[in-house]
């Protein structure tokens, strides 16, 4: 789904620090929270890189990219910018629609959301202007 989307950059992240890729962020928790057991079944440590085996988690998440590649993907699902939809209007409409069969959820079908369907588009928006914004115009 991302070569179609013009991104070059995602790959799936690491599940320690160690495996931090070279332009990735380093996550951080609070130091409040206790140490989880670490999802290699060898020792503990802070959430950020013991709660999740990111691996398994392509899916969902766990994908690493730059932020403007981000922003093609993002542009690419319904088609912004021109670029040609990879999914179809209702397909969009059903992942950011509350699911009826789960009361009380915050999720649609892939996305979470919280009532509003404007929310995904408003947050797309955001991360679009303020990657535009970090980058000086082309000539």
């Amino acid at each position: 789904m991302f070569g179609p989307a013009g991104a070059t950059t995602p790959v799936i992240g690491g599940d320690q620090l160690a495996q931090r890729l070279p332009s990735e962020s380093i996550y951080y928790d609070n130091p409040r929270w206790p140490d989880v057991p670490s999802q290699t079944g060898t020792g503990s440590g802070p959430a950020s890189y013991n709660a999740f085996h990111m691996r398994a988690m392509d899916a969902h998440g766990g994908w690493v990219m730059t932020s403007a590649d981000m922003v093609r993907f993002a542009d690419a699902v319904d088609g912004r910018s021109g670029m040609p939809a990879l999914l179809s209007p209702a397909t969009v409409l059903r992942m950011i629609t509350r699911d009826a069969m789960v009361p009380g959820t915050d999720f649609g079908l892939g996305c979470e959301i919280d009532g509003l369907r404007e929310t995904i588009a408003v947050s797309i928006d955001e991360v679009r202007a303020a990657v535009m914004s970090s980058f000086p115009a082309a000539p």
